[in-house]
């Protein structure tokens, strides 16, 4: 699961252009089987990313998007990530 919370109050097209940067950024790894968004309000959102596999390429893109995220818009992006297995019973 990618779990992303921003922190601060921060304009509706900023939050638009973090979800579209995550999004473009792990789009492009065929592993990943859905993303999910969820607003929780104002200033939390969660994003739950499903993976085939958690390879090492996707947790350093992870390391990468928190890096960006945190030095342009000034927020705290927390990601995590599941594997479809974890959701099976």
């Amino acid at each position: 699961m990618i779990k992303k919370t921003l922190q601060k109050d921060i304009s509706d097209s900023d939050k638009k252009k973090i979800l579209e940067y995550i999004n473009r950024k792990l789009g492009e790894y065929e592993e990943i089987e859905k993303i999910f968004v969820e607003q929780k309000n104002e200033n939390i959102f969660e994003v739950l990313v499903v993976t085939k596999k958690i390879s090492p390429k996707i947790e350093r893109e992870i390391v990468e998007i928190e890096d960006r995220v945190k030095n342009k818009y000034n927020v705290s992006v927390n990601l995590f990530t599941h594997t479809e297995s974890c959701f099976v019973q």
